[in-house]
């Protein structure tokens, strides 16, 4: 699982603690900075707001979950573990 964090120019929660809060949930998943090049499963969006402007150039994988506050957690929760097989 790529994680990308955006720039953090607007952060309206603590997207450190979402991750946290993800890991904790879906314990089975191997969770890694994302990097340019390297294909992972999943691509992980932490954003700090809605504008959703992280960039996202060079990362690719075939799910891509974007997470824009707390109430898009639970969801992130059900699609990355349907990633995996577990909801």
């Amino acid at each position: 699982m790529a994680v990308k964090f955006c720039g953090g120019c607007n952060p309206r929660y603590d997207r450190r603690a979402a991750l946290e809060t993800l890991q904790a949930a879906l314990p089975g998943l191997c969770f890694r900075p994302a990097r340019p090049g390297q294909p992972a499963q999943a691509l992980l969006v932490l954003c700090g707001c809605t504008a959703r402007c992280a960039d996202l150039t060079g990362l690719d994988a075939p799910l891509q979950v974007m997470v824009c506050g707390p109430g898009d957690l639970p969801g992130a929760v059900q699609r990355l573990g349907a990633s995996i097989g577990k909801e």
